[in-house]
């Protein structure tokens, strides 16, 4: 078998794969930490809390309720106090909801909705 028509069909099918849209290939490449860089938040800036960037280098406000939240390398930024992250998929940003589960420890409500 020529050598040449194999590496043009798995060419082909690597192709279709790609093309597919069915594998995403995510990266998030950080810059070294320049805290220097960084806009100095104080309590009171964010209701929620205060956590780190995508790339935990510099302080940011923690999302509120309903706010848009995670995706992939938790991106859109964390949710605050008593509040998680419910995505629509694990490639895609959620929304802030309310965490029973640390507001009431006897509550035994599923956070998320499930599709």
């Amino acid at each position: 078998m020529d050598h040449r028509l194999v590496n043009a069909g798995l060419c082909l099918v690597a192709a279709l794969v790609l093309l597919s849209g069915e594998h995403r290939i995510e990266a998030l490449s950080c810059l070294p930490c320049a805290k220097d860089t960084c806009s100095q938040l104080e309590e009171d800036d964010c209701p929620v809390g205060i956590g780190l960037d995508a790339c935990k280098c510099c302080p940011v406000c923690n999302k509120n309720l309903g706010e848009v939240c995670g995706g992939p390398f938790v991106i859109h930024g964390n949710c605050g106090m008593n509040l998680t992250c419910c995505p629509m998929s694990q490639m895609e940003p959620g929304k802030c909801e309310i965490d029973y589960r640390k507001v009431c420890k006897r509550w035994k409500k599923k956070v998320c909705k499930t599709t």
